[in-house]
């Protein structure tokens, strides 16, 4: 049995400009579409922010930036701007801020 080394065997003949469309065309591929979320969801990510900001409770943010997740922790909720759609947060001790339409879960510590 022969096993095929892919693009292994044609490392040394790729141009070093291919080897960075190869590596986007990866990138690409391993994109996911953004979730959408229920009503129930909705409700359930709008109770946990309150209680945080309320009782002044670290939470877990799931995030989602062009085509993939990103889950940041321990975050500390300061405020939400319905108006502006942006949730303030205190991060590593740097305060940030993020659009709703990012936001896919938020979990309590």
């Amino acid at each position: 049995m022969l096993k095929d080394r892919s693009l292994k065997k044609w490392a040394p003949f790729i141009m070093p400009e291919h080897k960075g469309l190869i590596n986007s065309a990866f990138k690409e591929s391993e994109k996911v579409k953004k979730p959408i979320l229920d009503d129930y969801q909705i409700q359930e990510i709008n109770t946990i922010l309150v209680c945080s900001i309320q009782d002044q409770i670290e939470v877990k943010l799931t995030l989602w930036f062009d085509g993939f997740f990103e889950e940041i922790q321990p975050v500390l909720i300061t405020k939400i701007d319905p108006y502006t759609r942006r949730l303030y947060v205190l991060y590593k001790d740097n305060h940030q801020h993020f659009s709703f339409d990012a936001l896919v879960d938020v979990s309590p510590l």
